[in-house]
Order: C-alpha cells, then sequence, then structure tokens
C-alpha cells in the first residue's frame, strides 16, 4: 500500500511476470501469469530491545510467491510423466512511508 492505501499487488505481479505493470504484456516465461503471483504483507516479530532508525519495532515483510507447470519441459510428457511444477518464493522488508 501506498500512503494513501492503494494496493500495488497486479501491477507487482504484472512487473514479475511481464517486466511491466499494465497487464496484457509478454510472458517473461513461457505459461507464467501474473494470476501465478501471490503477494502477501506480513508484520515481522516485534524488536525485543531498541527499535529501528523510524522509531517502529517492527516492519512489514512483503512475500511474492509464484509456483507453475512450465510447458517448455515437454521431455517429460514424451516419457508418460506430468510436467514438474516450478515454485519460488522471496521475502523483503518493506521500507517506505505506509
Amino acid at each position: 500500500k501506498d500512503q494513501y492505501g492503494v494496493l500495488y499487488t497486479d501491477d507487482a505481479a504484472n512487473i514479475a511476470t511481464t517486466a511491466q505493470p499494465a497487464p496484457g504484456g509478454s510472458a517473461r516465461v513461457t505459461g507464467w501469469s501474473p494470476a501465478d503471483v501471490t503477494i502477501t504483507c506480513v508484520p515481522s516479530v516485534a524488536l525485543e530491545n531498541g527499535g529501528y532508525a523510524d522509531g517502529s519495532a517492527a516492519m512489514t515483510i512483503i512475500e511474492v510467491a509464484t509456483r507453475f507447470a512450465d510447458p517448455s519441459l515437454g521431455l517429460f510428457s514424451s516419457l508418460g510423466l506430468k510436467a514438474p511444477v516450478l515454485s519460488f518464493s522471496h521475502q523483503e522488508r518493506f521500507i517506505g512511508p505506509g
């Protein structure tokens, strides 16, 4: 969210999958779409002692996760196997207003 409460999760999912904030761009990876991306924001565990530079005792952690079956791994289907489901996740601390 920005300082006005606007969420940018759709934009972030589009950027992850197409490198463009607007929907409809070409997929960076065949078969990967913004619908495959999950973005969550959770508060960190509060500090027992001290605080962060802004005076708070906790911060927001943003996690981006995705999973999809990669159709380019066609060798698996020729062996009678399902394509493997690839999954990835990443966490970052949020720094900024909001």
